[in-house]
């Protein structure tokens, strides 16, 4: 009897060693769910803030565009002032001369 007694503690002990391993098993299958999500959640925030980036860098660029034709047409308005100036003294010289 003594055998089969010592038989039933070593199944016993094996059948709590596959217990506690699949336990172990449920517990990483369950963490590594959570990562899963955890990445999945990163992985959207990165595309969302991809897709801002993008977005910054398009109006960053139009800016940059319009600021550019700005500066263009400031300098045109200041040639056509220094041309309007130059035919307004011309003018007002002729002006004067023929008093």
């Amino acid at each position: 009897m003594e055998g089969m007694e010592s038989v039933w503690v070593i199944l016993g002990g094996a059948g709590l060693v596959i217990i506690t391993l699949i336990m172990a098993l449920l517990i990483q299958v369950l963490r590594l769910r959570a990562i899963q999500d955890a990445h999945a959640q990163r992985a959207d925030a990165l595309t969302r803030q991809q897709a801002a980036n993008r977005k910054l860098v398009q109006e960053y660029r139009e800016a940059c565009s319009a600021l550019r034709a700005e500066r263009a047409h400031v300098e045109q308005l200041q040639r056509k002032v220094l041309l309007i100036q130059g035919l307004l003294t011309d003018y007002l010289a002729g002006v004067a001369v023929s008093f």
